[in-house]
């Protein structure tokens, strides 16, 4: 499962999604930390059936865990390889451009 969030702002949706058991932790290591922030990632659950339907009007999408990453990849919604790791965590930010 996944945590979602769905911010509206001027320009358009923002979201927010994380693998469901990293919601609300805070992930350190050396001299990074990152708080996953239930304000941002949270909202309501989903599954990786749900994936293309709740990216499908976003112009922003910030998607953090390994879980959530791979399913992302595994569903062609991102590219292979796309990612970036944070303490071992996995992060991809998109950028929708907009007709």
């Amino acid at each position: 499962m996944f945590s979602i969030g769905r911010h509206e702002s001027e320009n358009g949706l923002v979201i927010g999604l994380c693998d469901a058991s990293i919601l609300g932790k805070t992930i350190s290591c050396s001299e990074t930390s990152l708080f996953v922030d239930p304000r941002f990632y949270g909202g309501s659950l989903i599954n990786e059936d749900q994936l293309e339907d709740a990216f499908r009007s976003a112009y922003v999408i910030n998607i953090l865990g390994n879980d959530a990453v791979k399913a992302c990849e595994a569903k062609n919604l991102i590219k292979k390889d796309s990612a970036r790791s944070i303490c071992g965590i996995l992060h991809v930010q998109l950028l929708i451009a907009q007709p």
